[in-house]
């Protein structure tokens, strides 16, 4: 008996290892290891500078994927859905608008926004939007993934990656 509750124990810390391992982190607010577990959460005192909790919850990452695609010569607009709710404090929203609009050849503007809410933008008579240039002329390149979505910008001539949302 105590042979197979030492290995179903075992079982069971491998397995929160593993959920604790390498997670996104959720602070739970606890500053001592007892009450950190006591709560459910794991302690993982971090050894580097930074401002990373030691007691956390592991959170799935919030996902979003493509539901539909425009082009323009100057932008990309796409509309996301949210797919996986990573279970943040405050509100994730359902449906996202992603536009990227190349403004000159070497600047691209992206803008990540609600789809369902009207929020205040500064009027273009206060703060005129540039001269759009081509996404053909643009130094730049931007591609993504539809599911999970992600993007990256990239130069076109060297490959150098400026921006991405990618993971890995």
């Amino acid at each position: 008996i105590v042979l197979a509750l030492a290995l179903l124990s075992a079982a069971c810390l491998g397995r929160a290892a593993d959920v604790c391992n390498g997670a996104v982190r959720h602070d739970c607010e606890k500053h001592d290891q007892d009450s950190c577990e006591a709560a459910g959460c794991c302690w993982e005192p971090w050894r580097y500078e930074g401002n990373l909790p030691w007691c956390f919850r592991p959170v799935e990452r919030t996902e979003y994927r493509v539901v539909a695609e425009g082009h323009t010569p100057t932008s990309v607009e796409l509309s996301l859905q949210l797919v996986q709710s990573g279970h943040y404090k405050g509100r994730e929203f359902d449906q996202l608008t992603f536009t990227a609009t190349f403004e000159s050849d070497d600047r691209v503007r992206v803008r990540i926004v609600p789809s369902d809410v009207t929020r205040f933008e500064i009027p273009d008579w206060i703060w005129p939007d540039p001269v759009l240039n081509q996404i053909e002329n643009a130094l730049l390149d931007i591609q993504y993934t539809s599911n999970p979505f992600t993007f990256t910008i990239r130069r076109k001539d060297d490959g150098d990656v400026l921006f991405t949302t990618k993971s890995d």
